[in-house]
């Protein structure tokens, strides 16, 4: 029959089924999120922004310094020559 599937075979319908209830849970989640009040998006965005903000003032006070070091150990690691011994 054409419309007749075993219950493990996958055919289109059954994965656009299984799409469009894998999006509508995602829209749901995300609906859930963007409602939620208790304060809890508040608290993400507190973490995030004590892990970036120092980790941006760090990049602002020796980001020169450490291009430098990295360029440095760039071309030490493109020139035969400048090859650095381990621990230097």
């Amino acid at each position: 029959m054409l419309g007749s599937s075993s219950p493990g075979l996958r055919t289109e319908t059954n994965l656009g089924m299984r799409s469009n209830h894998m999006f509508g849970k995602l829209k749901t989640l995300a609906i859930a999120l963007h409602k939620d009040e208790r304060g809890d998006m508040a608290q993400i965005v507190l973490a995030v922004a004590l892990i970036v903000i120092p980790l941006m003032l760090i990049l602002l006070a020796f980001g020169k310094q450490i291009g430098e070091w990295f360029n440095e150990k760039n071309t030490a690691l493109s020139d035969a020559e400048r090859i650095p011994e381990p621990g230097q």
